[in-house]
């Protein structure tokens, strides 16, 4: 849902808030990558409905618009909560979730997403959510079975 379309809500202050937290999460990349993001700026904001593994959390869709015509970057932000095995393995050395999905992430990937990184948002409940963000890419695919040959 575009945030266009939230009820109740003042857009500029908003977006405003929105471009104040992309530039947190721009504090968390390393610097080359802080420099191609400065490319970019904040042009619109969807609420992403999550797939059954992240039913409760929150997504957001961030498109980012470039200096050239057609050139265009989505980042997914997604919310992080503590790690199911939190409670048998003692909790995560990183305060912000967030930055723990990005460290376990770079742990495990020998490349991973050059714009992956985390920040902390103040939730509408007043209390605190931890966000990691990424590209927006699906990267799944599907076999047409049906064109197959045995």
């Amino acid at each position: 849902m575009p945030i266009d379309q939230l009820s109740g809500v003042d857009l500029d202050v908003l977006l405003e808030r929105i471009r104040h937290l992309l530039s947190a999460y721009r504090g968390t990349l390393p610097s080359d990558r802080q420099h191609l993001l400065d490319h970019f700026s904040l042009a619109d904001v969807a609420h992403k409905v999550v797939g059954v593994g992240s039913v409760g959390t929150r997504a957001w869709i961030f498109l980012l618009e470039g200096g050239v015509e057609d050139e265009v970057l989505l980042l997914q932000g997604k919310q992080a909560e503590a790690s199911v095995l939190a409670g048998h393995a003692g909790p995560s050395q990183d305060a912000n979730q967030g930055q723990r999905v990005v460290t376990g992430q770079r742990l495990m990937q020998a490349t991973s997403d050059i714009f992956l990184g985390w920040l902390r948002v103040e939730s509408p409940d007043g209390g605190d959510e931890d966000y990691y963000l990424r590209q927006l890419r699906d990267w799944k695919l599907s076999a047409e079975i049906e064109l197959m040959r045995p």
